[in-house]
């Protein structure tokens, strides 16, 4: 389960199309980069999205949807159509806007139809109906790449209640097993994630797993400052909060700690359990422990060097157990050690490199004890622990390694289709780009413009 591609594959320029729920501006680095990384290196790229709503499920001041926008991002073309925005608790307002991005998104098939190759960034499994319609009508092939599984995320939400959720899952999962199986490949994030797909129908040969990686390009790290002598060890969370984060556990563990002068916790993010935890910080009259509320990206590199350990939270579910918060990858990224309060993928990145302290539970008291076993650290194994977490992302999480496993998966896709009935129509009946029109410019009733 891993990705490789001949030599004569790798020399292929290819038309790939990129579909995502998210994109850049929204912090949503893995379809952005890969992108950007992928026109890099000489391929045509298309982005198939809708306009920038995520996290609050508003849109930016000033800007409403349209039925079909073309833009140019950072030298990307961008094609952005509508949805319902939500991001609300309810259950079938959620769905809805699921499901309205698929609807949208679907409809664009000659934007499909023309490209090699399809990409669907998978947070959400809805975006894949478009890609999966297309191939049914003798469309390109198109790779899965899986964040979350469904319909475990579906019925873990705080949204679903748990009749809906039992049935919902009942309704997706025939649906699901037939987009494994349709895909020419299914990517997951973690070697866990890759075996699960395979249980549930994604066939063996064509699942693989590449780690994600963090935003390197627009959040680069900097150099640590030398700790010598300092007694205060910071740590952070820079993230979600949300229930599945289960940061309340983090407070309590917090408290247990809050009379150590060398403990502080910094909070940056945003969520919908955020008032909840103000709530709980307060309640258990946490001191040490500080809200930030959500900060650009521009900051981020130096809110980590600033600080000595950050948290990595999750609830232990199955599901979650094959995940990797993207908060992990961006730590290792920034040569921070981590205090992984989880079980399964993410904790044994964790433990394998010896990029941090893993608690012994999952609880308030386990993470109380990784808090108590960081802050005894000296300042030499501080240093190490930081040299193995930024080694471990170089060699196995960085932009440059995941974007060479996806690259090697779309040439090995593109190349096992050359035979199949349409793909040599595609390539006849559009030698000039994605969407057939030499000049790359945008139909006459899209609106174009430069970003």
């Amino acid at each position: 389960m891993t990705a490789t591609a001949s030599v004569a594959g790798a020399a292929r320029r290819l038309r790939v199309l990129v579909v995502s729920q998210y994109y850049w501006p929204e912090p949503a680095s893995i379809p952005t980069l890969l992108a950007e990384e992928l026109q890099r290196r000489g391929h045509e790229v298309r982005v198939l999205t809708t306009f920038p709503n995520y996290p609050t499920g508003r849109l930016p001041e000033g800007q409403r949807q349209r039925a079909h926008v073309v833009e140019t991002v950072r030298g990307v073309r961008v094609h952005r159509v509508p949805m319902l925005l939500d991001r609300s608790e309810r259950t079938l307002r959620r769905a809805a806007s699921y499901a309205s991005f698929a609807l949208s998104s679907a409809l664009r098939g000659r934007l499909g139809m023309s490209a090699d190759v399809v990409y669907v960034y998978a947070t959400q499994m809805t975006p894949a109906l478009g890609p999966a319609l297309w191939r049914r009508r003798g469309g390109p092939p198109f790779v899965l790449h899986v964040q979350d599984l469904w319909p475990d995320s579906i019925v873990g939400a705080s949204f679903v209640g748990s009749g809906a959720g039992h049935l919902i899952a009942g309704a997706l999962e025939p649906l699901l097993r037939r987009a494994y199986a349709q895909a020419s490949a299914t990517i997951g994030i973690s070697r866990p994630m890759a075996a699960t797909l395979v249980e549930r129908g994604a066939p063996r040969s064509r699942v693989h797993a590449v780690s994600n990686w963090a935003e390197e390009r627009r959040s680069p790290a900097l150099e640590r400052p030398a700790r010598r002598g300092r007694r205060s060890t910071s740590f952070l969370y820079a993230g979600n909060l949300g229930d599945a984060q289960r940061l309340d556990e983090v407070l309590r563990a917090a408290a247990m700690v809050d009379g150590d002068p060398r403990f502080s916790l910094d909070v940056y993010g945003t969520g919908t359990a955020e008032d909840r935890l103000r709530a709980l910080a307060t309640l258990l009259g946490l001191r040490s422990v500080r809200f930030h509320g959500r900060v650009g990206t521009d900051r981020m590199a130096e809110i980590y060097r600033d600080h000595d350990f950050q948290v990595v939270s999750l609830a232990e579910t199955p599901a979650l157990r094959t995940t990797v918060p993207s908060k992990l990858p961006t730590s290792l990224l920034h040569g921070v050690p981590v205090v992984a309060a989880v079980r399964g993928a993410a904790a044994d990145i964790v433990a394998e490199h010896g990029a941090g302290v893993v608690a012994p539970t999952v609880d308030a008291e386990g993470i109380a004890a990784a808090f108590r076993v960081a802050m005894d650290l000296g300042d030499d194994e501080r240093a190490a622990m930081s040299r193995r977490a930024r080694s471990a992302y170089e060699r196995s999480m960085s932009l440059a390694a995941g974007v060479d496993a996806i690259e090697a998966i779309l040439h090995d896709v593109v190349r096992e289709d050359v035979g199949r009935p349409g793909a040599m129509h595609r390539r006849a009946s559009h030698p000039s780009g994605i969407g057939g029109r030499g000049s790359g410019r945008p139909a006459p009733r899209e609106q174009a413009r430069q970003r």
